[in-house]
């Protein structure tokens, strides 16, 4: 690791003690505090026994304390694994199970909600808040442990085989990750970064360290609520954010309701999903600020490749998922074979660099099949290169992005198959116009029994995190699939992707 992360840390600190370097709507840190208070939970961590390797889990909807909990783990060699709260409780208790942290560390309404799930593991409630400010006057008077640079996040995403997988990042690429996006931005010392994804994305995580790394001030927002997030921009004179397009849309739409005053805005990074040109457009109008694309995976430190703010001054781009990001190469090959393709061929997209994963946790068959022994990660997905630029087509992995969240058909269709008058059934990504694309169910009933739309959908939300259920079932006498018995999930998304300039959106 050349500079990293606490070592940026500590020069803040040292060098501008008293600047702000992250708040919420009821606390504010400065770099001397942020240091301070991650010394301190990193001094209670190992006296718990944490050390190089083990998790140190977070489930938790405040970036600050998310921040303190990955600054602590990372000072002990630990792996910082946050939480996705928005799962149902036993899907919770499955990553607590396969990633099994040393120890959870909950806000206190969360520890309520999942009591259950972390029944099986030490946690801590609301332990960053129980750090006082008293504290605040000495640094830890133990030497700690230099940190690893062979691990750094444990993320858990959705798994191609009904369950979620664990991604393993260094700290060393989520690092590259931070100075890629810096490198596309106008972010500077001085400035504030409103952040309302969640911790548990890769991206809330990029945009919580962006200013910490630059200097900057982090605007911690526990949810995205359009219009507390407007008057944050204005209020907090925010200079920059970053989103996925669903937000941006729903931001137009309370722009539209409730007109605002946001000349301190100047760039709006987004990621998670393409966007539609007309809210794009649209955006670019109304907001008066540069706009950058940033598409990546977790698997990549959610960085692959940038379409600029310069880019998107050409509205011929916009279709664009930009240039490889700075310390990355992409290529597009043969997927069966491998091959690489010429300019203008549609194949698989393959990234290298430092940010690909080291692995998928504890699953080394997965990691051989997402990364090539020359280190090239599979992304999945399909798309050509032209004049340089990526142009995403399609996916050859099933999964869904609805509003930036990553969905899985086969997590969903596992939970549909345990009804009793499911049959069959297969699960798709169809066409929306708010969230890029919503969940579809295409059943078949046993004979002799019935079941509702709404039956299903209820049913499954019982079991699954809302964004993972179907929004619409379709019922069949019989899915279309060939010679093997593989559904034809192509033959069942065509009509709605009909007349559509891409298959995925």
């Amino acid at each position: 690791m050349t500079i990293g992360i606490l070592e940026v840390l500590a020069a803040h600190s040292q060098n501008r003690p008293e600047a702000a370097a992250c708040v919420d709507h009821e606390r504010s840190w400065s770099f001397r505090q942020l240091q301070l208070l991650s010394d301190l939970l990193s001094e209670r961590l190992q006296a718990e026994g944490v050390a190089t390797g083990d998790r140190v889990a977070v489930l938790t909807r405040s970036h600050l304390d998310a921040l303190v909990v990955l600054l602590a783990a990372l000072r002990l060699g630990a792996i910082f694994m946050p939480l996705n709260w928005r799962l149902a409780s036993d899907e919770l208790a499955f990553v607590l199970q396969h990633g099994a942290p040393r120890l959870v560390i909950a806000d206190a309404d969360l520890s309520d909600g999942y009591a259950e799930a972390l029944a099986q593991v030490p946690h801590w409630r609301d332990a960053v808040r129980a750090l006082s400010a008293e504290q605040y006057a000495e640094a830890p008077s133990r030497a700690l442990p230099a940190p690893s640079a062979e691990a750094g996040l444990l993320l858990y995403s959705s798994g191609t085989t009904g369950r979620p997988k664990g991604v393993l990042l260094s700290a060393d690429g989520v690092m590259s990750a931070v100075r890629a996006a810096t490198a596309v931005s106008t972010f500077g010392a001085g400035d504030s970064m409103a952040n309302a994804l969640p911790v548990f994305h890769i991206a809330g995580v990029i945009a919580m360290l962006v200013p910490l790394v630059v200097g900057g001030r982090l605007e911690g927002m526990d949810k995205f609520e359009p219009r507390a997030f407007v008057e944050t921009l204005g209020r907090r004179r925010i200079s920059h954010t970053i989103l996925v397009p669903s937000m941006i849309q729903m931001l137009l739409a309370e722009l539209t309701a409730c007109p605002a005053e946001l000349s301190s805005l100047r760039q709006i990074l987004y990621a998670g999903s393409p966007i539609g040109e007309p809210v794009l457009k649209a955006a670019m109008d109304a907001l008066a600020c540069d706009f950058t694309q940033i598409y990546g995976l977790t698997e990549a430190s959610g960085v692959a490749t940038v379409l600029s703010a310069a880019d998107h001054r050409d509205p011929a781009l916009w279709r664009a998922a930009g240039r490889p990001a700075a310390e990355a190469e992409l290529q597009i090959v043969d997927p069966q074979s491998g091959t690489p393709l010429a300019e203008g061929e549609v194949g698989e997209i393959w990234v290298r660099s430092v940010r690909t994963m080291r692995a998928y946790w504890n699953d080394p068959e997965a990691t051989a099949q997402a990364c090539t022994a020359s280190g090239w990660l599979r992304t999945g997905d399909c798309g050509h290169v032209r004049d340089g630029y990526l142009y995403i087509t399609d996916r050859l992995k099933d999964q869904i992005v609805s509003g930036g969240e990553n969905v899985y058909p086969a997590e969903v269709e596992r939970v549909l198959y345990q009804h009793p008058a499911v049959a069959d059934c297969a699960v798709i990504g169809v066409p929306d116009a708010k969230w890029g694309e919503t969940v579809k169910a295409c059943v078949v009933l046993r004979p002799g029994t019935e079941a509702t739309a709404a039956e299903l959908m209820s049913y499954c939300r019982e079991r699954l995190a809302h964004y993972k259920c179907p929004r619409s079932v379709d019922f069949h006498d019989a899915l279309p699939r060939n010679a093997s018995g593989k559904v034809l999930k192509r033959e069942l998304r065509a009509p709605y992707w009909q007349g559509l300039a891409r298959s995925v959106s």
